[in-house]
């Protein structure tokens, strides 16, 4: 699969010739990297139309670079409106989501007209391009130019990836609604295997607490750290009216969790917990939402909390499945086929596939990804049911 390079317009300072020169040699070498730069002394020809060409410029680019230099903090604070400041303005009109400033000596995103003087910019010198450059390419390409270091795991895993993890016993006591309550998994029933099966269904009339047991379970399995970190965006009570406590027992296939409240303050904290396990856990509840959304949602579950908020009442989306996809094909594309990331790609699209009835391919074309097949068309994400698209950010959140 083929995929177009990634279209950058530059704006900059026309009437100054340090910025006209840097512009240039910019776009000139990110050319020779693989981007294709937009740069209007390139590209107006005689009896154009300026205004327009800008607004189609900007509005075709994938991102927009701001030469932030003193000429043009200079002419942004007298407001002149010419010939070289059309670019400018119409950046402005747009609020372009990717503009990426770039910084001259002296100068900040805090120089910058809203909307960008708060966005993080790459600080490169017209007397040295080499300052920066890597950064500002990176950013184009979907790259990290500063990898974080390896995060130690806390509680190193012996368990076997393959062994299913399956809960035995709940106990709660002043928990919510349940003063007392235990719930053990019965055995497996006779058959070709000994293994409980996958789902475990829990039924039950409005208001008999079964979401409270959910809770329970979640708060019996998190970390402490998260349990802590979630109790003061929980609206309701915990701890059972008129108790001073309340605790949570879970029994996995091997391990025995707890965790028990209490008040201080006005407030319930952790009194007592035990450890985290070792498998993930992942939690929705009504307010789950769907896969739709623009790029700026979050793509990566980089705070716990995001896997398990909607269970508790917080408001959470799902992740931005579309620009999930889009990063494992850029990755899959500089990878290479043979290499693990570059077979993840196509396998995950073979997981969508199946898991979404009626729909046959799944095509990157440009920036939009496209659904192909007899129960949708020819569409792209934002275009399918609200079933089909929740289903698809559930399968990117779990495999991101």
């Amino acid at each position: 699969m083929t995929r177009k390079p990634p279209v950058v317009y530059i704006s900059y300072c026309r009437s100054s010739a340090e910025d006209t020169a840097f512009a240039k040699q910019l776009a000139e070498r990110l050319r020779g990297d693989g981007v294709r730069s937009l740069l209007d002394v390139w590209e107006l020809r005689p009896g154009m139309d300026i205004d327009g060409w800008y607004s189609a410029a900007i509005r075709s680019s994938n991102f927009a670079i701001m030469i932030g230099s003193k000429a043009l903090t200079a002419k942004w604070r007298e407001k002149i409106s010419q010939i070289d400041f059309k670019s400018l303005r119409e950046l402005i009109y747009y609020q372009h989501t990717r503009c990426i400033p770039v910084l001259f000596p002296g100068i900040s995103s805090r120089d910058l007209p809203p909307p960008f003087d708060n966005r993080v910019g790459v600080q490169m010198d017209p007397d040295n391009s080499d300052i920066g450059y890597t950064q500002l390419l990176y950013s184009l390409t979907g790259r990290n130019a500063v990898t974080a270091p390896p995060v130690r795991e806390r509680n190193p895993s012996s368990r076997d990836p393959s062994q299913s993890v399956f809960l035995k016993r709940l106990t709660l006591s002043n928990f919510r609604r349940a003063q007392q309550l235990e719930l053990v998994r019965s055995e497996a029933a006779p058959g070709p295997t000994s293994e409980p099966g996958q789902w475990t269904i829990l039924l039950g009339d409005n208001g008999t607490g079964k979401s409270s047991v959910l809770w329970a379970i979640g708060m019996g399995l998190l970390d402490r750290d998260l349990v802590q970190a979630i109790l003061p965006s929980i609206s309701s009570p915990l701890i059972q009216f008129g108790q001073s406590e309340c605790s949570v027992q879970v029994t996995e296939t091997s391990t025995t969790y707890h965790v028990q409240l209490a008040h201080s303050q006005g407030r319930e904290v952790i009194d007592d917990s035990s450890g985290s396990p070792d498998f993930m856990i992942f939690g929705y509840g009504i307010s789950r939402g769907s896969a739709f959304g623009g790029p700026q949602r979050s793509v990566e579950l980089d705070r716990p909390l995001n896997a398990i908020n909607t269970l508790y009442g917080i408001p959470t989306n799902l992740i931005h499945a579309e620009t999930w996809i889009e990063g494992l094909e850029r990755n899959a594309l500089k990878a290479g086929e043979a290499t693990e990331p570059g077979q993840l790609f196509p396998n995950v699209c073979d997981v969508l596939k199946s898991v979404l009835p009626g729909i046959d391919e799944i095509v990157l074309d440009e920036e939009r990804i496209r659904f192909i097949g007899p129960s949708v068309g020819d569409c792209t994400i934002d275009c399918l049911s609200d079933g089909y698209a929740t289903t698809l950010g559930w399968m990117a959140q779990l495999n991101t």
